[in-house]
């Protein structure tokens, strides 16, 4: 199943920014690097007032000193819902 006119953008470190800054243009999905969201969010880029569900992935990765101060850049507030993801490692028996 697909949505005619979904615009759904990757914005990852390391790729040139000014690029990033032109796909944010109608974007109704971002999936990104949490450090160039962060950039995007914080150069006036990209808004996060309308954002509805923010999902994490590995946030068990992210939750270290550096970037917990972060977090309350992206959360929506009290009209949304965050949701996270953490890695596991199973541990089998011998």
């Amino acid at each position: 199943m697909y949505f005619v006119g979904l615009k759904v953008e990757s914005f990852i470190g390391g790729l040139p920014y000014h690029e990033d800054v032109k796909k944010v243009e109608g974007c109704q999905i971002a999936v990104g690097a949490p450090g160039r969201i962060k950039h995007l969010i914080e150069a006036g880029c990209m808004k996060t007032d309308l954002v509805r569900l923010f999902v994490m992935d590995e946030a068990d990765k992210l939750m270290d000193d550096t970037f917990v101060k972060d977090i309350g850049v992206y959360h929506p507030g009290k009209s949304g819902k965050t949701g996270i993801s953490r890695e596991f490692e199973v541990i089998g028996k011998k």
